[in-house]
């Protein structure tokens, strides 16, 4: 989570650095720290709602379809802490969902599929940092063409 922070608040000084904010929807560093809380909000309030709801919708099918194949143990993470750190970008939903589940055993057998749940709980939390800096992005596109800089210089 510090990282994250740290992270979010570079991008916010590199924002104040290029100018502020000027007449726009929603700061870039907003956006990308709305969407680590909720993936797809920070691409709705940037402007780009169907954007948003997609790349949500694609981040908790593969979140849920990680929990479903490993028993809800995809998540544990006193037995995957590197998985678990990595999955951690998929935001306060996993901290959730690890107290949840914090309680499981592995009782007996273990699941036949709990690497390939692990992986993919880990793919939405990569998938999700993806879509953090994308939010930033876009909603750095819109503010910087509303203060009338020319679309060359923000590709």
């Amino acid at each position: 989570a510090s990282g994250i922070m740290a992270v979010l608040w570079a991008s916010d000084a590199h924002w104040l650095a290029r100018g502020g904010p000027a007449a726009h929807k929603v700061a870039p560093a907003f956006a990308a720290f709305v969407s680590w809380l909720v993936p797809g909000v920070g691409h709705a309030l940037a402007g780009q709602k169907g954007k948003g709801w997609l790349m949500a919708a694609a981040v908790a099918i593969v979140f849920t379809l990680g929990l479903v194949i490993s028993q809800g143990h995809g998540v544990d993470r006193h037995f995957f802490g590197l998985w678990w750190s990595c999955a951690a970008l998929f935001g306060p939903g996993l901290l959730i969902v690890s107290l949840w589940t914090g309680p499981l055993q592995l009782a007996g057998e273990i699941p036949p599929l709990l690497d390939f749940g692990v992986a993919l709980c880990t793919c939405a939390g990569l998938m999700n940092a993806m879509i953090i800096s994308d939010a930033y992005s876009v909603a750095e596109r819109g503010a910087l063409s509303a203060a009338g800089e020319p679309a060359e210089a923000t590709a």
